[in-house]
């Protein structure tokens, strides 16, 4: 693979106003390369580029908010964007073009769909971008303003617990790295997804939850897999929390049930009325 140099292009050095109320100087934890080679990076309070071995804030226009959070970067269109989440008397989350020229946020970018927490989108052919939580990947058509289940972990016998990062070969082709529990090793597993027709019938036990948790998420896989009639079939309440109602999933939840969509198994929590 050849040999490579390092050259520090910027070292780290608090300076005046760079303080960020904790002690702590610029921490970045994203970071982007537009298509003019500007490099970006963000930090949960500040966005920066990379500028002759500088870094040059971005002006996020918050000098007068207190309560907000910079959620992370992603790629669109050619273009990098920031999410910005602001809370207190109003809460809200946003998405805003990063003009790196000119030091600034330019317009804002709208869509109908909740994009979550920054931290795990992944890119890959089929849709814009992908996001994974505990129950599922899933894919954004931003533009459309749709989010589609494209791997359900639960339904396929995987353990989220297992599953680190993956990679997005395509939309039916992913692969993950991840810690074993059972053998306590590391593995690199490559899922494919089943054609409908080859999948195994079994009797189906659905089950609703408003946030599946890892006790139970434990279980039903282990039942799953030892079971060769039965298969309990999972809907997690919880992707439909958005950025700015984190309870959308249990109002869903509570609404269904009161309409008459019942499963078979109904798992309740206290926060359910």
């Amino acid at each position: 693979g050849g040999s490579y140099e390092d050259t520090p292009i910027v070292t780290d050095e608090s300076a005046e106003g760079d303080d960020n109320g904790y002690g702590a100087s610029f921490y970045p934890s994203y970071m982007k390369i537009t298509a003019d080679g500007d490099v970006i990076l963000s930090s949960w309070d500040a966005v920066k580029v990379l500028e002759n071995g500088k870094l040059l804030d971005v002006d996020l226009g918050l000098s007068d908010v207190d309560n907000f959070n910079v959620n992370g970067l992603f790629s669109f269109d050619g273009k990098i964007y920031v999410q910005i989440y602001t809370y207190g008397e109003k809460t809200e989350t946003k998405y805003y073009e990063i003009d790196a020229a000119n030091g600034k946020l330019g317009d804002e970018f709208t869509t109908s769909v909740s994009l979550g927490d920054m931290y795990g989108v992944m890119y890959g052919p089929g849709y814009d971008l992908y996001t994974k939580d505990q129950s599922a990947v899933y894919g954004y058509d931003l533009k459309a303003g749709t989010k589609t289940e494209v791997f359900n972990f639960i339904n396929s016998d995987v353990d989220t617990g297992d599953v680190n990062n993956m990679a997005v070969v395509s939309a039916d082709e992913f692969i993950a790295t991840g810690w074993n529990s059972d053998t306590q090793s590391t593995m690199v597993t490559h899922y494919t997804r089943i054609p409908d027709d080859q999948v195994v019938q079994k009797t189906i036990i659905s089950m609703s939850v408003p946030n599946l948790y890892y006790n139970l998420r434990r279980k039903v896989i282990n039942f799953n897999k030892s079971s060769d009639t039965y298969r309990i079939v999972i809907t997690d309440y919880s992707q439909y929390n958005t950025d700015d109602d984190y309870t959308a999933g249990t109002t869903r939840f509570n609404n269904d049930l009161i309409s008459g969509k019942v499963p078979d198994i109904i798992v309740v929590t206290s926060d359910m009325n």
